[in-house]
């Protein structure tokens, strides 16, 4: 199982080069939020096993948060040195795609008013002052009971796909174009 910070590395590196798209610590929580729910519902099982608690502002992986707390309100400009793709199945890495392509078109605020709508696991266990988790069970009953999350890629991406390479001077993971040519895909 991957940790939380894989998957916030994996969004964070998604958006590098956005012009618009860019991530704060508030939307990668967020994305988190959405990642984690969609893993047990649509695979059966969690993405990590880090809890997400119910902030002010929304679900929260503390850990992610408080990683990039110095971030502030700001975009987020830089991946682990230490990140890869790699941890992830291609289940999970269909998933993850497919949570982007859903969830990172959204600003922070309108990701934070999703989360905050009636019924949700966030409304159920948010409590003022208070930094309460949110049981995975009640995250996987409620996104099992959303139409299903669009799947714009197969359900397992190929791991020949996921492989690729850290170029430290970009800042950003690299995946290769394909297994007959060495160039690489910026992504």
């Amino acid at each position: 199982m991957c940790k939380a910070s894989d998957v916030a590395n994996f969004f964070i590196n998604l958006s590098l080069g956005e012009e618009e798209d860019f991530i704060t610590n508030l939307k990668l929580n967020k994305l988190l939020y959405f990642a984690q729910g969609w893993s047990l519902a649509r695979l059966g099982k969690p993405l990590f096993q880090n809890d997400i608690q119910a902030w002010k502002y929304g679900p929260v992986v503390a850990s992610v948060y408080h990683d990039y707390k110095n971030c502030g309100n700001t975009p987020i400009t830089f991946v682990d040195e230490k990140y890869s793709n790699t941890v992830f199945s291609g289940e999970q890495y269909a998933l993850l795609l497919d949570v982007y392509a859903e969830y990172g078109k959204y600003t922070a605020r309108t990701l934070t008013t999703m989360t905050h709508e009636s019924g949700t696991p966030w409304s159920q266990f948010y409590s003022e002052n208070e930094n309460n988790v949110i049981p995975k069970e009640a995250i996987r009953k409620y996104f099992s009971s959303l139409p299903s999350l669009k799947s714009l890629y197969p359900s397992s991406i190929p791991e020949s796909m996921i492989t690729g390479r850290f170029d430290s001077q970009a800042g950003r993971y690299i995946l290769p174009a394909d297994d007959e040519d060495e160039g690489y895909y910026d992504f």
